[in-house]
């Protein structure tokens, strides 16, 4: 078992927009990580990693690692993090984890009988607002959450659910610290209302590829309402005191949370079990969204989840 303060070597597989920004948070923790390399099988790609050694190969860049983070497109998660886990190394991998459900159990089910860690990248949990919220609720004075996303995500992908709703699906469940499950849904596979119960009430995913880019969140509870900005990390609570945050950039934040996990201290890292529940609802979202509703209408849902 690693000890506390174990400095591990990282191999990176996957080196576009997101793969550049988990190279800058790696780079910012020297103590926890030594940033063996990189692999990505686009040779322009990996030109661009000045001054880091570029595998040949996937191989070796797993072998010559503690632990793999996994940034290529979605459609290859599985086969780099199934390879990876054989070759018994702890995964850190982007969301969404898998591009179905089916791949992301299968992705669980490998870590746990590997015996390593997959870790899965909800960065939004580490989001200055979020974890605000985290440190000033009680989960079971939660009554609603409300999520709303816009703005198209880096995939050209019409499902902005699998694409970027991941978030808010796990944040559903990660802020109520319950299961959250799907009750409805309506919209477009682009546009789209999800509605959720959780063990302590209701939340409701709006995510969206039109309009001007916006994230945002609503919690109320038994005695206050909070309204989070999660661009411009603003918090207020019942419409007048503004809550301070705690600033450290989402990303940087989450890869210290990898190496906290594997150190065995407090962590907020997704799991793998977390983010293929986030998948799973987003496919029973979509599921929904391509069968025929009933005539109740959105706004009678909502009402009766009140």
């Amino acid at each position: 078992m690693s000890t506390v303060g174990t400095n591990r070597r990282v191999a990176l597989v996957g080196h576009g927009i997101m793969g550049r920004r988990h190279v800058r948070a790696l780079l910012a923790l020297p103590d926890r990580v030594t940033l063996a390399g990189i692999y990505d099988p686009d040779p322009a790609a990996a030109s661009n990693a000045a001054n880091i050694r570029v595998y040949a190969s996937e191989t070796e860049a797993i072998a010559d690692a503690d632990v793999v983070f996994v940034a290529s497109p979605i459609a290859a998660h599985m086969s780099t993090v199934l390879r990876a886990l054989r070759a018994r190394r702890d995964v850190f991998v982007e969301k969404p984890i898998g591009a179905t459900a089916e791949e992301s159990a299968a992705m669980v089910e490998a870590a746990e009988r590997s015996g390593r860690r997959l870790f899965v990248g909800h960065s939004e949990r580490f989001n200055p607002v979020v974890r605000a919220l985290r440190r000033v609720l009680d989960p079971a004075r939660i009554r609603t959450i409300s999520f709303c996303r816009v703005g198209a995500p880096r995939s050209r992908a019409r499902d902005v659910l699998l694409n970027l709703g991941v978030h808010d699906l796990d944040l559903a469940s990660y802020l109520t610290e319950s299961r959250a499950h799907v009750r409805a849904a309506f919209g477009r596979e682009d546009n789209t209302d999800v509605l959720l119960s959780t063990g302590r009430g209701s939340a409701r995913v709006r995510v969206s590829r039109e309009g001007e880019r916006e994230r945002r969140v609503l919690v109320t509870t038994d005695d206050a309402s909070y309204e989070g900005d999660l661009l411009r990390f603003r918090l207020t609570v019942d419409e007048r005191e503004e809550l301070a945050l705690d600033t450290e950039e989402p990303i940087i934040a989450q890869a210290r949370a990898v190496f906290d996990a594997l150190d065995g201290l407090p962590s907020d890292i997704a799991e793998g079990h977390h983010g293929a529940h986030a998948v799973r609802l987003a496919e029973k979202s979509l599921a929904l969204l391509r069968k025929p509703h009933s005539q109740r209408a959105l706004s009678e849902y909502v009402d009766s989840a009140e």
